[in-house]
C-alpha cells in the first residue's frame, strides 16, 4: 500500500461526470493520471467508449469537454442515420494540420529577429546565435522542415561541434535553439 502511494495511483473521473457522459450516451473513464518519480503529474487522458451491435470503438481525448462534445457528435450522427464511428474518424482526419511547417533555418532567423524586437535579445546575443547556427545547424539541417528534426539529428551537430573542440557556450546556443524544434 505505501510503495503504490509514493508511485501515485490513477485517478478516477467523479461519479458525476460519469453520469453526464453517460447522459450523452457513451462511457468514460481516466487514463494515465498517475505520478512519475519525480512527482509531475503526467498528462491526463479521458477514455470514450462507444458500443453499437456488439462492436466496441475507444476514442482518447485529452479534455472532459472534448469527451462531451465527442459523445455529443455521435448522438447527432446516429440520429441523422450516419454511421458515427466513420463520421468521428473522417472528422479526425480532417483536423489534421494541412500547413507546411518551415524549414529550421526560416524559423530561427524569423524567431531571432522576434527576440531582438521584443527586446528579449541585445544585438549581439541574436549576432551569437545567427552565427553558431549558419556555421554548424545549417549545413545539415537548415532546409530540413521544423517538424521533421529529431534529437539525433542536433545530437550530431553537437558531435561535430564537440569533435571541433568547440566552446560549451557555442554548443549551447545550437544545442538550446534546435531543441525546441525536436521530435523524439
Amino acid at each position: 500500500m505505501g510503495k503504490q502511494r509514493r508511485q501515485g495511483r490513477a485517478k478516477k473521473l467523479s461519479a458525476a461526470r460519469r453520469r453526464e457522459i453517460a447522459k450523452l450516451g457513451g462511457k468514460a473513464r481516466s487514463k494515465g493520471a498517475s505520478h512519475g518519480d519525480d512527482g509531475a503529474a503526467a498528462r491526463q487522458e479521458i477514455l470514450v467508449t462507444y458500443q453499437r451491435d456488439k462492436k466496441r470503438v475507444t476514442w482518447t481525448v485529452p479534455t472532459m469537454t472534448d469527451a462531451k462534445a465527442l459523445m455529443r457528435m455521435v448522438r447527432e450522427k446516429e440520429l441523422e442515420g450516419i454511421n458515427p464511428v466513420e463520421a468521428v474518424e473522417r472528422h479526425r482526419a480532417s483536423a489534421q494540420p494541412t500547413t507546411p511547417y518551415p524549414p529550421l533555418r526560416e524559423a530561427m532567423e524569423r524567431w531571432i529577429a522576434r527576440q531582438i524586437q521584443n527586446q528579449e535579445f541585445r544585438g549581439a546575443t541574436g549576432e551569437a546565435y545567427t552565427y553558431a547556427l549558419a556555421k554548424w545547424a545549417w549545413p545539415t539541417l537548415g532546409d530540413v522542415s521544423v517538424d521533421k528534426i529529431t534529437r539525433v539529428m542536433v545530437g550530431a551537430v553537437i558531435e561535430r561541434m564537440r569533435a571541433a573542440k568547440k566552446s560549451r557556450a557555442l554548443i549551447a546556443h545550437v544545442r538550446m535553439r534546435s531543441k525546441a524544434c525536436t521530435r523524439g
